[in-house]
């Protein structure tokens, strides 16, 4: 018997089709390889940098709780170095004020009491209230005041509310400012 095959064509057709199958394949195959190794790699690269990012975000942690711990140290610090701006002010100023009362109390002699100090020392005033125990006194303590050699270590020199007490004794109001630039008062000079 004879064989006749009437899918002799249709076979042809096929096999050129399950051809051009497997090529599709193969580039399918390939391409989901290379989607596959990008997907893997990406990952590798997404979790390594997701590890290298939290050790970083770790450290600057660490770093901001140093600052932190720090910061009170440097507060306390820059407190203590102001006290004590402030306090060497003071002295300076208190200092001031002391070599001022004795610059006086040499002017005037022993007779001459000094009293009644008031020192504000923002503005570098010092306000004393002198008591003379007689007129005489009196007007040798205003002959000194007015030397220029005294009215040259201040700025201002005043001197105000002259008043005499029931007791006989002449009481006045002396106000001196410091100038900023100069220094300090000579005590050492003789009057």
């Amino acid at each position: 018997m004879i064989e006749i095959n009437f899918l002799s064509q249709q076979n042809t057709k096929l096999t050129a089709q399950q051809k051009k199958d497997r090529l599709f394949f193969r580039y399918s195959l390939i391409l989901c390889i290379i989607c596959l190794s990008v997907l893997i790699i990406s990952s590798g690269v997404n979790f390594y940098l997701s590890y290298r990012l939290k050790k970083v975000q770790a450290q600057v942690t660490s770093a901001k709780k140093q600052i932190d711990s720090d910061r009170s140290l440097e507060a306390n610090y820059l407190f203590f170095v102001n006290k004590l701006t402030i306090i060497r002010e003071l002295f300076d100023q208190r200092a001031e004020k002391q070599i001022a009362i004795g610059f006086f109390t040499d002017l005037f002699g022993p007779d001459v009491t000094i009293s009644g100090i008031n020192y504000n020392m923002e503005e570098g005033i010092l306000s004393l209230k002198v008591t003379s125990p007689h007129v005489f006194i009196l007007e040798h303590a205003f002959e000194v005041l007015e030397d220029p050699k005294v009215k040259e270590q201040f700025v201002t020199l005043t001197k105000t509310d002259l008043s005499r007490q029931s007791t006989g004794e002449y009481v006045f109001s002396l106000t001196v400012s410091f100038s900023e630039e100069s220094e300090v008062i000579n005590v050492e000079e003789e009057y």
